[in-house]
């Protein structure tokens, strides 16, 4: 099966006419995952997103997840330490304060959001899987029954 056919199975995934419908309106970031599995594909290239496991892309998103974090933790911290150069040089009055837990906030409820986003990433890797896997097994089978009604003739 070619890159672009794969591709075609995981566009499915946006329609709400396809078997997989009812997959899909589990999650509201099926989008997000069906964009990230095209790249994903488009990236590591057929062979490496077909046999990847559920692990790998847990990984992957992990990895995107800490640097994310420890972005955060530097722009706050960056943010303090303005505040206080601000605070100690020009005098109380012209302190801002910032909101850290807003951004706390925001951060935890991205991290929720990259949850959902990974469990509908493998849920249509799995369904796609499955779909290549039962067409490839009804192709060996047909041409394993001509063989074998070529060998009886």
């Amino acid at each position: 099966m070619s890159k672009e056919e794969i591709i075609t199975l995981i566009k499915a995934f946006k329609t709400n006419q396809n078997r997989f419908n009812t997959i899909t309106q589990i999650c509201p970031w099926t989008n997000e995952a069906i964009d990230l599995c095209i790249n994903d594909l488009n990236s590591f290239g057929i062979e490496y997103w077909l046999n990847q496991k559920p692990e790998d892309v847990i990984l992957r998103f992990r990895e995107t997840s800490i640097k994310l974090a420890n972005e955060l933790i530097e722009d706050l911290q960056s943010v303090q330490s303005s505040q206080m150069l601000l605070y100690f040089s020009l005098g109380e009055e012209v302190y801002a304060s910032y909101d850290y837990l807003s951004e706390v906030k925001k951060a935890l409820s991205e991290s929720t959001l990259q949850l959902d986003i990974i469990m509908k990433y493998i849920s249509i890797h799995s369904s796609i899987k499955d779909v290549i896997i039962k067409r490839h097994y009804k192709l060996l089978s047909h041409k394993t029954l001509i063989q074998t009604c070529q060998k009886n003739s």
